[in-house]
């Protein structure tokens, strides 16, 4: 059995039997055809549904598929309204990209298990010294339910902000960098400080819950943590994407300005 077969609906598109390796198939994209699955040479597959890129006008989608020198899985796509790859539309930041939740391979050393709950960076979303197109969303397969959902980024050092989850996991608030008391990014703020800002929130305007700075980023099915910063808190200050389901739209409070 292949190191790796790459499956769309039904149908097998690319198969591979060794690495480093890369396969770059496309796939018409429909209502009855939209979940890619990723399969293992134990038959185990990890399922990604993108019936999400036909609201954005997808009718393709042309992916890559790497199995890279540790014999991690990484993915993307390009998503098109033609047969032909959009690569300079994408380049140009006119076409949308999907990065697809890495995974070890059985045969990998590295252990699943340590990345439950990590960091974006940790899981292989982001790169440190790399940013992220903003025209680039992405698709987790979450830890417990093993359902995938589709969720966008945003760099919350670029853009001045700092954000906060509400309770639920789903939902997100962001509030000026420069607001007063505000925790900073790839730096430690002393926990009374966060909890007199945590004070200034308002309310999840969806679920009525608190927005905190420790709650995780969570699945929209089944609630478990995907980012958990409960259980490992030194990530958060290092985390500067914060992330919001795809569709929804970010909360935003005014907060009087520190002093300068």
């Amino acid at each position: 059995m292949p190191l790796l077969t790459v499956l769309f609906g039904d149908r097998t598109i690319a198969s591979i039997d060794s690495a480093p390796a890369e396969a770059q198939p496309f796939a018409a994209v429909s209502e009855e055809s939209f979940t890619l699955r990723l399969r293992d040479s134990r038959g185990e597959d990890r399922t990604y549904d993108l019936g999400s890129t036909l609201r954005d006008g997808a009718r393709y989608l042309f992916f890559s598929i790497r199995v890279v020198p540790t014999l991690a899985v990484q993915g993307d796509c390009l998503l098109s309204e033609s047969p032909t790859i959009p690569l300079e539309a994408f380049q140009r930041g006119r076409a949308l990209g999907i990065r697809l939740q890495p995974f070890y391979l059985p045969e990998s050393s590295g252990d699943p298990a340590e990345l439950i709950g990590r960091s974006l960076f940790f899981r292989g979303f982001h790169f440190p010294g790399r940013i992220t197109p903003g025209n680039v969303s992405h698709v987790a397969i979450c830890d417990r339910c093993r359902r995938s959902f589709r969720f966008q980024s945003f760099h919350a050092g670029f853009s001045n902000l700092v954000y906060f989850y509400c309770e639920t996991g789903t939902h997100t608030l962001v509030a000026s960098s420069y607001a007063e008391g505000a925790p900073q990014l790839l730096a430690e703020t002393a926990p009374d400080a966060v909890a007199a800002f945590e004070a200034k929130l308002p309310a999840c305007d969806r679920c009525e819950t608190r927005f905190l700075y420790l709650n995780p980023f969570r699945c929209p099915h089944c609630r478990a943590p995907y980012v958990d910063f409960q259980r490992y808190p030194s990530q958060r200050p290092h985390e500067y994407y914060g992330n919001h389901l795809y569709g929804d739209s970010l909360q935003e409070v005014s907060l009087p300005m520190a002093a300068r």
